[in-house]
């Protein structure tokens, strides 16, 4: 077997197999096409598709290349063409809702994963289940997606399609508010206190402190005894 004989960058003499007309995963190699970066020996072959390509000897030697991608491509593709839909619009909405429940790195994951928020696994496993969810139940262009119950995960007994301005009601409705080292939303709050929403958000934008925007009770509602726990905490 033919070696090549060279000096590698640290002035080591070194010897190289010619892998020329060697076969590895069924393509052949075809010659030496130069060095890599890191000093590895760059070897062209022919792709089982036909295509002419080129790794280093060590992927090649250990089996990490089966071809020039086209094998990863059609993967990609028979994926794609599975349920054929990547391109609808409730695809996206599928997509999102997975990497804000899934993904540390979405800016909302604070809002959703952290929180212990999950998608079903119904959904979560099945793009197709979800969207014909989506399309029983009252999808349409311009609608969003939102839960009824704000502590709830994405499924669907607790998910139904919105316009802009009811989503918008809902954010306000939960707004985090922080007493005694306790932060839930406002929603949760008035729950809690009996108080309405509306009430407890008027009286904060009056300059009333949460405490007593919390515990004052109103001429027709007494105000709830209330045991603060870290119980369904909103962060």
């Amino acid at each position: 077997m033919i070696h090549y004989e060279y000096t590698n960058q640290e002035g080591t003499f070194m010897k190289a197999i010619d892998l020329t007309g060697e076969y590895c995963n069924g393509m052949k190699i075809l010659g030496l096409k130069g060095k890599s970066k890191s000093g590895d020996n760059l070897w062209y072959f022919q792709c089982v598709c036909g295509k002419t390509h080129y790794a280093s000897a060590t992927h090649l030697n250990r089996g990490k290349v089966k071809s020039c991608g086209c094998i990863k491509n059609d993967l990609i593709g028979k994926a794609n063409s599975t349920h054929g839909k990547n391109g609808e619009p409730t695809y996206a909405v599928w997509k999102t809702m997975k990497s804000r429940c899934n993904n540390p790195n979405n800016k909302k994951y604070k809002r959703y994963g952290a929180r212990g928020i999950k998608v079903c696994s119904e959904w979560e496993k099945s793009f197709l289940s979800f969207h014909e969810w989506a399309m029983s139940n009252g999808y349409a262009k311009g609608l969003s997606i939102d839960r009824i119950e704000n502590n709830g995960n994405y499924e669907p007994k607790n998910c139904r399609w919105v316009n802009n301005g009811i989503q918008s009601r809902n954010r306000s409705n939960n707004r985090i508010i922080e007493y005694k080292g306790v932060s839930k939303c406002l929603s949760e709050w008035s729950r809690l206190t009996g108080l309405g929403h509306k009430t407890i958000s008027s009286r904060i934008k009056r300059g009333w402190t949460i405490e007593e925007a919390l515990t004052t009770s109103t001429n027709k509602t007494k105000v709830k005894k209330m045991e603060i726990t870290e119980e369904n905490t909103q962060i």
